[in-house]
C-alpha cells in the first residue's frame, strides 16, 4: 500500500543530469501536445485558488453538480448516496496532473513529470473543490481545519466516478512541454473580461519564476520550502534551458469584485485556452440598457444586493439563476434585511409539457420539471440555511401556471 511519500513521488525515475522541482501545476495532453496551466506569481496572494480545477473540469468534459450541494452541511453530507461526476461532453484533452507535478529541464527543454498518486489527487482536488465552492462564507484555510476537514473526507468518500481511467493520458512517461499559461486573478471593484496575450522575450523567464514560486505563500504547509532552496532550484532549471527552444508562454487576467467568482467567467477562460482567441470588445455593461445573456444578468442581480429591501425573480426554472454559486454568496453578504421573492413555473402542471415542446424539443422529455422540483429543493434548503445562521434574508418561492395559445 502506497503511502503519502509514495504518492507524491515521481511516476517514473527522473534523469541523473537534470533539474527538476515538484511544484503547483495542472497539465494536460491534447493531439501529442502538453500544455501545462500555473497560478501567476502576480495574483493577489490572500485568494486561496484561481480556478484551475473549474477550467480542468472544463477540459476535460466533466461536470459536478455544486448547485445542489450548496448550503449542505457535514450531517447532509453524510445522508447522501453519493456525488457523481457526470461526463458533459468529449474532452478536449486528457489529464496529466491536477495539482502537482514535477517540473524541470531536460536537454534544454522545459519537461514534466506526473506523481505516482495522480489519479487519487485528481480525486481528493475535487473533494477540495466541492467544499470551497459549496461553503457559503468560506474562508481561506476552513477546509484545513478540525470540523471543516471531517466534511472534506466525507465528500472525497461520496464521490462517484467509475469511468475516471478514461480521462487520463500516459502518467509514467516524461512529457516535454509545448506550451505554457499563467493564469492570473485579482479582486476589483469591477470584473473584468478574462483575455489572453502572450509574454514576449525575458518577460517569459521572468514570470514563469514567479509562477514556480508560487508554493511559498501557500496557506497549506505541504507547500512550504525553504525559499532560498526553492529559488536556487528554479534558477537552475530556468538558467538550464535554451531560451530559442522555449514553449510558448501566455498570460489569461481577469478580475472579479469578490473571492467566489460566477461560472460563466470560467467557461470564458477555458475558451481562452481553447482558442487562443480573446472575444470581440462589447460595450462597457454600464452603458447596456437592454440585458442580453444570464451571464450580465446574474451579475447585476447579485450586485442589487446591496441597494434594495425586495427583490422579484420571474422565472421557468431558474436554472441558470439558483445553481450560481457566486449569486448565493452574495446574498450571504448582505447585512440588512432583504426578501427574495421568486414566481416560478409550476412543476406539476401541463404548463411545463408545453413549454418542453414549444422551446426545449431538442432536450430529454420531463428534464424541465426535474430542473424545478431540484431548483425547489435548492430554495427549500438555502431559506433554512439563512435562518440557521440568522442572516437577514428571506425567500418567498410561488408557482405560477402559463396560458398558451397556438396561431395558424
Amino acid at each position: 500500500m502506497l503511502n503519502s511519500e509514495s504518492l507524491t513521488a515521481p511516476a517514473i525515475s527522473i534523469p541523473q543530469d537534470s533539474y527538476f522541482v515538484d511544484c503547483i501545476c495542472t497539465a494536460v495532453i491534447k493531439e501529442g501536445k502538453t500544455l501545462i496551466i500555473l497560478p501567476s506569481g502576480e495574483s493577489q496572494p490572500d485568494i486561496e485558488g484561481i480556478g484551475r480545477t473549474s477550467v480542468l473540469l472544463r477540459l476535460l468534459g466533466l461536470s459536478i453538480d455544486t448547485g445542489r450541494l450548496i448550503g449542505l452541511q457535514l450531517e447532509d453530507i453524510r445522508t447522501l448516496k453519493s456525488i457523481p461526476i457526470v461526463i458533459k461532453s468529449p474532452p478536449w484533452c486528457r489529464l496529466l496532473t491536477t495539482d502537482m507535478a514535477y517540473l524541470g529541464s531536460t536537454g534544454k527543454k522545459l519537461s514534466l513529470v506526473p506523481t505516482k498518486g495522480e489519479r487519487m489527487s485528481f480525486l481528493w482536488d475535487l473533494a477540495r473543490y466541492i467544499y470551497r465552492t459549496t461553503t457559503l462564507e468560506y474562508k481561506t484555510g476552513d477546509h484545513r481545519k478540525q470540523q471543516g476537514r471531517q466534511k472534506l473526507f466525507e465528500i472525497f468518500n461520496k464521490i462517484q466516478f467509475k469511468p475516471i481511467n478514461g480521462i487520463f493520458g500516459n502518467l509514467e512517461a516524461l512529457h516535454l512541454i509545448d506550451e505554457v499559461i499563467l493564469l492570473r486573478r485579482k479582486i476589483e471593484a469591477e470584473p473584468t473580461t478574462p483575455l489572453r496575450h502572450d509574454l514576449k522575450g525575458e518577460d517569459r523567464l521572468k514570470q514563469l519564476r514567479k509562477a514556480l514560486m508560487v508554493s511559498v505563500q501557500h496557506g497549506s504547509e505541504f507547500w512550504h520550502r525553504d525559499k532560498g532552496k526553492l529559488e536556487l532550484r528554479v534558477n537552475n532549471i530556468l538558467n538550464s534551458l535554451d531560451p530559442n527552444r522555449l514553449p510558448p508562454v501566455s498570460e489569461i487576467y481577469f478580475s472579479n469584485p469578490d473571492a467566489a467568482i460566477p461560472d460563466y467567467v470560467f467557461d470564458e477562460v477555458t475558451e481562452r485556452i481553447k482558442t487562443k482567441e480573446n472575444p470581440t470588445p462589447v460595450p462597457d455593461f454600464k452603458e447596456i440598457k437592454t440585458i442580453s445573456g444570464i451571464h450580465l444578468h446574474n451579475f447585476l442581480l447579485s450586485r442589487s444586493f446591496y441597494d434594495v429591501d425586495e427583490v422579484r425573480l420571474l422565472v421557468t426554472s431558474g436554472e441558470k439563476i439558483f445553481r450560481d454559486i457566486s449569486l448565493w454568496d452574495d446574498l450571504s453578504e448582505v447585512r440588512r434585511e432583504i426578501a427574495l421573492k421568486i414566481l416560478m413555473l409550476k412543476p406539476n402542471s401541463t404548463s411545463v409539457n408545453e413549454r418542453e415542446r414549444e422551446a426545449y424539443s431538442d432536450k430529454q422529455k420531463g428534464f424541465l420539471k426535474n430542473e424545478i422540483q431540484e431548483n425547489i429543493a435548492t430554495i427549500k434548503r438555502m431559506h433554512y440555511y439563512f435562518m440557521k445562521i440568522q442572516k437577514p434574508v428571506h425567500i418567498i418561492c410561488r408557482v405560477y401556471m402559463m396560458n398558451y395559445h397556438r396561431f395558424e
